[in-house]
């Protein structure tokens, strides 16, 4: 039913003959009683018997013929068209809402004492207990947002990019797959078009680190560093991105915040009880770090323009 009300073969039925009924079911009886034995075979591949339906070109294209004279595929087309906007409007917002909603799911965690008892952060009424009901809601939906954007949704896009469904259509059908999954792998060169799933890790990563270690500025730096300097290598290495452009605003963009980080370590970095950087010096590097951040802006404008 999909190859014959598939709105790309439609155009074919313009030169090609429509056979009448009787011509039809005589065909379709000749093929049945040559294929009666072959088609009981149970250990035939998907690709085998989608050949065997496929085989017989006239009833495929009399049957096209017949789903263009009536419009059926015009409609069929209508529908999968409003069908794929739907799937791909629904996904975008769970990956364009990535960040924001893994922020606010964390956020429960994030308590302070108050008169020897914790009380949320952004909620002073709201006790940091499982014993308090608005708490042990709050608890519930994060634990929710947290397992769907940190751990099902990286997986489910890089199982659903390697998937035999997914490689198929990006063969036969990429129209279809540009439709679905475009804002995903538009960016990318063909060789990383799964780039967005180590983006997925990096964001998580940026979001946990600051939220689990907000007492302690030095560990915090420490850990970013690290998460920047490893897709900075990768980034380095693979060069994901579709064209020389985006590669080389992402790597000056990415260097820029690696130094930023850096340069944060250094400020709360401590010897024997004092600061690694003061003083003077640590205004000059204030001043060569926001310099740096100047020049990364108009490397990254002048890339573009």
């Amino acid at each position: 039913m999909w190859f014959v009300l598939h709105p790309y073969l439609s155009h074919r039925t313009g030169r090609r003959i429509s056979l009448s009924g009787a011509e039809n079911w005589n065909i379709l009886r000749q093929k049945l009683k040559s294929r009666l034995w072959s088609s009981l075979n149970l250990f035939k591949s998907r690709e085998h018997r989608v050949q065997d339906a496929l085989g017989n070109t006239k009833t495929l294209d009399a049957l096209q013929q017949c789903a263009h004279k009536d419009q059926i595929d015009v409609e069929f087309s209508r529908i999968v068209r409003s069908g794929r906007r739907f799937a791909s409007g629904i996904f975008s917002i769970l990956v364009f809402t990535f960040v924001g909603t893994l922020t606010s799911a964390l956020s429960v965690w994030v308590c302070e004492e108050r008169d020897g008892i914790m009380y949320l952060t952004q909620d002073a009424n709201v006790e940091c207990s499982m014993n308090f009901p608005e708490y042990k809601q709050l608890f519930s939906v994060a634990i929710f947002g947290l397992i769907l954007y940190g751990l099902i949704l990286p997986i489910s896009i890089f199982l659903l990019f390697r998937s035999e469904w997914c490689k198929r259509m990006m063969t036969y059908d990429l129209s279809g797959f540009d439709a679905l999954f475009g804002f995903l792998t538009s960016r990318y060169s063909k060789q990383c078009f799964m780039w967005e799933v180590v983006i997925f890790f990096q964001k998580t990563a940026s979001v946990l680190i600051p939220t689990f270690n907000s007492n302690s500025a030095v560990q915090q730096s420490i850990l970013m560093l690290f998460v920047s300097m490893l897709y900075l290598f990768l980034i380095l290495k693979y060069s994901p991105f579709a064209n020389g452009m985006m590669n080389s605003i992402e790597k000056i963009s990415n260097i820029n915040l690696f130094l930023m980080y850096f340069c944060a370590l250094l400020f709360l970095a401590e010897v024997e009880g004092e600061l690694i950087i003061q003083g003077l010096l640590k205004d000059a590097v204030g001043i060569c770090l926001c310099v740096l951040s100047l020049l990364s802006v108009v490397a990254t404008v002048f890339c573009a323009w």
